[in-house]
């Protein structure tokens, strides 16, 4: 069953002389106004849904690029791996802003080593090595507007929704030209995919959920997604 909610932001606008209008939106309603002037601070009410979801990823023997939408309570990385276990040899998070990029989560270690991939979350992709067949399954929420945040040069980013967009549709909320290519990988065929934004060719023709995804853009920025 899908749960509404609803928020009040605040958001500073900034243009040029001339005539600035706001009407209704796809987060919520906005009363028509017209403003002249260089920047005003607006009220917004944004409105948004969340709906629960069992949530199932398949896993291949092998490298695979992955990642989950369901959101859940407790997202410990061992618990949120758990319908795995068995059944992986570990799983790796990438993240270019941090001096220390990627981060590891490998089972079965002994109890004093450090595992630095603590949490695992709906905006990241993983690379999940695993030793046999499986299911990646979380019974949680799935909720959106979601925002994602990309720094310039290559994210590993997962796809928080339950709905397969081709890319303008995916990507209406990033400037034109500044993503300049997409990447996966298909586990079950051990191919990568990809699309070149400049000249619109690859293999790769949509995002869909239970993928994780490498994207790479000009100019950091936030990549906001609904359903």
């Amino acid at each position: 069953m899908a749960r509404f909610f609803a928020a009040t932001v605040l958001l500073l606008v900034t243009f040029g002389l001339g005539v600035f209008s706001l009407f209704s939106g796809r987060f919520g309603e906005f009363s028509p106004v017209s403003i002249t002037g260089q920047s005003v601070l607006v009220q917004v009410d944004v409105i948004g849904t969340a709906y629960e979801m069992f949530c199932v990823v398949p896993v291949y023997p092998g490298w695979n690029l992955v990642s989950n939408p369901c959101i859940v309570d407790n997202s410990t990385v061992n618990l949120a791996f758990a319908s795995l276990n068995g059944s992986f040899v570990s799983v790796h998070s990438y993240n270019g802003s941090s001096a220390d990029r990627w981060k590891v989560y490998r089972p079965g270690l002994p109890s004093w080593v450090v595992q630095d991939l603590s949490e695992a979350d709906v905006k990241r992709g993983y690379w999940l090595n695993a030793s046999s067949s499986s299911s990646w399954n979380l019974n949680g929420t799935i909720f959106f507007p979601q925002a994602i945040s990309l720094d310039a040069g290559w994210n590993l980013v997962g796809y928080p929704i339950n709905q397969s967009k081709n890319f303008s549709a995916a990507f209406w909320s990033v400037s034109p030209g500044n993503i300049t290519r997409i990447h996966a990988y298909n586990s079950s065929s051990g191919v990568f995919e990809f699309f070149y934004f400049s000249n619109g060719s690859g293999s790769l023709q949509a995002l869909s959920s239970g993928r994780g995804y490498w994207v790479n853009v000009t100019n950091g920025s936030v990549w906001t997604l609904v359903e």
